[in-house]
């Protein structure tokens, strides 16, 4: 015979003795934090006993760490919840049904009788499993799910059944689990730019992700310190999330631009805001809040391109002072992290009479009202064509640099 032809026949003869049909199962697990109710899906790829086996029942136990999470609800898959199939899941979170005592769970599903639409061979969403993570787990905590029950009396396995009858084995699933996230408050500074003797607003982003789920602040305290030989603050308005219409936030902010507050002697500011009555109004929840906005004034004596970073890391003082927050679970110190955004000083821009930080047809506007003695005085250089006065030549220099492409401002 050819050996080419006995090739063929041979490989044609093989895949009925080696290939297996391999049922498997698998979980996708989730996180969350403390009190947060957390789906994990539990999926399975049926393959059956033969070409055309199809499901009629499936039962999964499974058990967890009962010290991190209690089972809520189980959801069939959608591919078993139409009028054919029965759901019979339980949940055992206590471990009263017998050794070992352990919290469990049974999902299942099945046809009640051999007329119906059983679930054809491929992957399967079997259920969906919500899950309320204890506020006792601790942060970085995690239960998988074990189908390995074999502790059990007599020994529980997962197990489908089929058109050809029950199949028991030890099936095979993924590792992932169910994990804590450990809770992470920050606070973070929008900084800005300006020139000599500007009023620059920096803004103060606190995220607050308290102590458990439902948590919410009460108060906060966030000490600020600065470089006074480069700026002072003038004011602290309190974000719009804890300044509302019940007036059921105070504002205690404070400045102290002469650093008088103990050592030490640097300027600083504290911006606080707290509930008279933390169980009877309105706290803010977890989440991303505008604390407050900070107006510093940049001295006129500074020279670009100075800058100052606000610093929260108060270690040096006496007591150390930290940020703070106050929830409903009680009080909360530590370093937070936070941008390093800062205040910048900029150069001038010859031409920018209104101070905007750029050239356009405002600034025209702006000199021709000072030209005409209805308006303030051009910030910086006025004079853009340097003949030594502001006229309206200035202006019309402007407009010719603007709209026509003409020189430079202050370099004609």
């Amino acid at each position: 015979m050819d050996k080419k032809l006995l090739c063929v026949v041979l490989a044609a003869c093989v895949p009925a003795a080696v290939y297996a049909f391999t049922d498997s199962l698998w979980i996708v697990g989730a996180q969350g934090y403390h009190g947060d109710l957390v789906s994990a899906e539990i999926w399975l790829q049926y393959e059956g006993g033969g070409e055309g086996d199809m499901m009629s029942d499936f039962t999964i136990p499974l058990t967890w760490d009962a010290a991190v999470c209690t089972a809520v609800a189980i959801t069939i898959g959608p591919d078993f919840r139409n009028e054919n199939w029965m759901n019979v899941s339980q949940i055992d979170n206590q471990g009263t049904q017998g050794p070992p005592a352990v919290s469990k769970m049974c999902v299942a599903a099945f046809l009640p009788g051999p007329v119906g639409s059983p679930g054809t061979r491929g992957t399967h969403l079997a259920a969906t499993v919500d899950l309320r993570i204890l506020n006792t787990a601790s942060p970085g905590d995690s239960t998988c799910f074990d189908t390995i029950m074999s502790g059990f009396t007599p020994p529980v396995e997962f197990g489908f059944w089929d058109l050809a009858g029950m199949t028991k084995y030890i099936p095979s699933f993924s590792t992932d689990c169910i994990r804590v996230l450990s809770y992470a408050d920050s606070l973070w500074i929008v900084g800005g730019q300006g020139y000599p003797g500007d009023l620059v607003p920096v803004e103060v982003w606190l995220q607050y992700e308290g102590g458990g789920y439902g948590d919410s602040i009460t108060a906060f305290d966030i000490p600020l310190t600065y470089d006074a030989t480069i700026c002072t603050v003038e004011a602290i308005t309190i974000g719009t999330d804890f300044m509302n219409g019940i007036r059921d936030w105070t504002d205690a902010s404070k400045i102290d631009n002469q650093g008088t507050q103990g050592p030490p002697a640097v300027p600083k500011i504290a911006i606080s805001a707290f509930t008279l009555c933390p169980m009877c109004f309105y706290p803010v929840p977890r989440g991303t809040h505008h604390a407050a906005t900070v107006g510093f004034r940049i001295l006129e004596s500074v020279v670009p391109p100075d800058s100052t970073c606000l610093d929260t890391l108060m270690q040096a003082f006496t007591p150390r002072v930290y940020l703070g927050f106050v929830d409903i679970e009680g009080y909360t110190t530590h370093i937070p992290s936070f941008s390093t955004d800062c205040i910048q000083v900029i150069d001038y821009y010859c031409g920018d009479a209104n101070a905007d930080r750029r050239i356009s047809s405002a600034d025209i506007v702006y000199l021709g009202n000072y030209i005409y003695r209805v308006g303030p005085e051009p910030y910086g250089q006025g004079d853009v064509n340097l003949d030594g006065r502001v006229t309206v030549a200035d202006a019309i220099y402007l407009g010719h640099y603007i709209y026509r492409g003409g020189p430079e401002p202050c370099n004609p």
